[in-house]
């Protein structure tokens, strides 16, 4: 009698526990759940997606990329050329961005996790490729039309981390405009790079 009590225990506890998985799913979705008084509900304001991600959502798409760095400092800035391919994912709330080329002579792909923070106001971005297995996140704001984004990055130099400030800026519907910048003691930017993105049609 006691397994059987302790069977139908668990088979309601694994109702239960899918049941709430259920909701907070449809919740994280945008869908309209069942409340207690049987009324469907909304998600709340925050879990919703507004125009920053419509705007996100124009980096969606094919492109050619061509840029340059500077690696180390007093070097010549080194040309880079890769493709990048960009998509909008879990119901418009990221987009992931993908990327492969060549880096100083050697095979390289990585991808951007790209979005918008609803709780604390800014756009986020996170960075991971083959060159390293440190993941780079900034975060920042829209000012005049340009997106700034302000993080740390690995310092290959030194082997610790730095902190970088990044510039987005759109030059119509099909192209923009990354600008790198390592940011000094006094708080001053200093260019290291940029990369111009131009839509395939």
């Amino acid at each position: 009698m006691t397994k059987i009590r302790t069977g139908w225990r668990y088979a309601a506890l694994v109702l239960l526990c899918g049941a709430m998985f259920a909701t907070g799913h449809a919740l994280a979705q945008g869908e309209e759940v069942e409340g207690e008084g049987g009324g469907m509900e909304q998600m709340p304001p925050w879990a919703q997606i507004g125009e920053e991600h419509e705007g996100i959502a124009k980096f969606a798409g094919k492109w050619k990329v061509h840029g340059s760095w500077i690696m180390q400092e007093g070097a010549p800035e080194t040309e880079m050329d890769f493709d990048a391919t960009a998509e909008m994912v879990m119901g418009g709330k990221w987009l992931i961005q993908k990327t492969a080329g060549e880096r100083m002579g050697s095979a390289w792909e990585g991808q951007l996790l790209f979005g918008y923070d609803t709780i604390d106001k800014d756009y986020i971005s996170v960075w991971v490729d083959s060159w390293s297995p440190i993941a780079s996140v900034a975060r920042g704001q829209m000012t005049d039309g340009v997106l700034m984004l302000e993080g740390m990055d690995p310092d290959h130099a030194t082997g610790r981390k730095k902190k970088v400030r990044m510039g987005i800026e759109w030059k119509g519907d099909d192209e923009y405009r990354w600008t790198f910048y390592d940011v000094a003691a006094n708080g001053a930017n200093a260019r290291v790079g940029h990369l111009e993105y131009k839509r395939v049609k």
